[in-house]
């Protein structure tokens, strides 16, 4: 297909509209007055807290989560590895130089 076939098939695709452009500009403007404005189609975004909005609230919640599953799969296992002879490895470096 060539440039040109394409751009003729991508023009009709973009004219073929059911009713001509003033016609729409006409029903969406019989429309505003009918229903006294268009109050009932703003984003219902626009009415949210900026904290809301930005998602923070969801953020913060997410971030209270991750941070307590980390603190509960450490202090696990800390729990489980030390009755097993596990101490932190840098006191057993220590002392391992110390040995040497």
């Amino acid at each position: 297909m060539s440039y040109k076939d394409n751009i003729k098939r991508k023009s009709l695709m973009l004219r073929d509209q059911p009713l001509k452009p003033i016609d729409v500009a006409i029903y969406w403007s019989e429309f505003v007055m009918r229903y006294n404005g268009t109050s009932h189609l703003l984003n219902k975004g626009m009415k949210l807290y900026r904290f809301q909005n930005l998602l923070l609230d969801v953020t913060a919640f997410l971030l209270l989560i991750s941070v307590t599953t980390v603190i509960i799969f450490l202090k696990t296992c800390k729990f489980i590895f030390k009755p097993l002879g596990f101490k932190d490895c840098e006191l057993q470096v220590k002392i391992k130089e110390k040995r040497s």
